[in-house]
């Protein structure tokens, strides 16, 4: 899952797998080579995630 933050002068895409936040990108295609790594459950990101992620104030865009 990748969720965009967009700014007046950029956009980022923070990639997040198995409520694990795995980076931040600038498009979709790196993005989705961020979801090739391993990835296990991480409590404090999905605390972090939890508001953004449920909130929908920001677009969300499925990976791979």
């Amino acid at each position: 899952m990748a969720l965009e933050e967009r700014g007046p002068d950029m956009t980022q895409y923070h990639v997040i797998h198995n409520w694990l936040w795995l980076g931040a990108v600038e498009s979709l295609d790196q993005a989705a080579e961020l979801t090739r790594l391993p990835a296990g459950f991480d409590q404090d990101g999905y605390k972090i995630l939890c508001k953004p992620l449920l909130s929908g104030d920001y677009p969300l865009h499925p990976l791979g």
